[in-house]
């Protein structure tokens, strides 16, 4: 066996047990974890959103007036934008986004023109699986296309991930999806704006003129088909996670007070051993990075169906371009 097999086999089995080590420990979490109940409360499932960690009123400094709009006495902003409000979705999403910066910045140092450590070799292959998934779904014009693929498949996934801390997932918001496919919205339209502005336009006339409405509502649609598939699936995983849990918590309760076991044996939640932790890594760590790569899959092919569709447009225009110069061209003939 060469050096250069031996280093790709060893970096394949380093892959694997490192990612074995990761969700052993992430079982082994959850495995342990038992959540306890004083007296006859039961903890309640926390699905109610993100918390709202502090907000910050430009009211007063930018002169905007309160109003009192019922008889209680309460006043509210007449313009409520004014007010920043930050919540853990906030804060989850730059601590993601950091994490991401720090680990290109570790990756990209004391790169090699031939690799030379594990790092580099790790870099060049997200770099190249990358790459060749773009380039299989939008050809090779669309190269240039695997940074912003790769930032949008580690940004969603590692944000889903971020739930086996205890936290918030980002993911779980919809404002965060709505966010990123209002840019994949951008970049669709772009590509049909390449036909020229009136082309695009009159796409939303076809086949008839009639069907105006529907082909607006269908153009809306595709990002906001993404979103709702993407938060969606990680949200109702949240749920039912914390629904299961606090259900375990209440069965727990119930068997020990039909034993009539008291003390602090009574405040162990023992259902709730080993349970979650199947169900975490279902929601948590699969849906969650499948979710990811559906989402930048869709986004790729939505993409390259418009590119596509434009380039017909184009291509349609300059056969009639031609043809009108071939039948001037004609007509000038005969009268010569």
């Amino acid at each position: 066996m060469t050096e250069e097999k031996k280093k790709k086999v060893n970096i394949k089995v380093s892959t694997v047990v490192v990612f074995t080590l990761i969700a052993l420990l992430v079982a082994a979490g959850f495995f342990i974890n038992s959540i306890g109940f004083e007296g006859d409360h039961i903890e309640q499932p926390n699905i109610a959103g993100a918390r709202v960690l502090f907000r910050i009123d430009f009211s007063k400094p930018a002169g905007i007036r309160y109003y009192t709009p019922d008889e209680s006495g309460e006043q509210q902003l007449v313009s409520p934008l004014s007010v920043l409000t930050v919540t853990t979705t906030h804060v989850n999403s730059f601590i993601v986004v950091a994490v991401i910066g720090l680990l290109c910045f570790w990756l990209t140092r004391d790169l090699k023109v031939k690799p030379e450590g594990k790092k580099q070799i790790l870099a060049e292959f997200i770099v190249e699986k990358v790459t060749h998934i773009v380039t299989d779904n939008m050809s090779e014009a669309f190269e240039f296309f695997a940074p912003f693929i790769t930032a949008l498949l580690g940004l969603s996934a590692l944000s889903s991930l971020t739930s086996l801390l205890g936290w918030y997932p980002p993911t779980a918001e919809l404002n965060t999806i709505l966010g990123w496919s209002l840019i994949v919205f951008i970049l669709i339209t772009y590509q049909k704006l390449r036909s020229g502005v009136g082309e695009y336009l009159k796409g939303y006339t076809k086949p008839i003129f009639i069907m105006i409405p529907m082909n607006i509502l269908g153009e809306v649609a595709t990002p906001m088909s993404m979103a709702f598939r993407h938060f969606g699936n990680v949200c109702s995983g949240m749920v039912i996670s914390a629904l299961l849990a606090w259900a375990l918590t209440g069965l727990s309760k119930l068997v020990w007070g039909l034993i009539n076991v008291g003390g602090w044996l009574s405040d162990f939640a023992f259902f709730r051993i080993g349970i979650p932790a199947v169900m975490s890594v279902y929601f948590d760590i699969f849906s969650g990075c499948l979710q990811a790569f559906i989402f930048c899959m869709l986004t790729m092919i939505n993409i390259y169906l418009a590119y596509e569709d434009s380039n017909e447009t184009i291509a349609e225009k300059k056969r009639k371009k031609e043809k009108k110069l071939a039948e001037k061209a004609a007509k000038a003939a005969k009268k010569a």
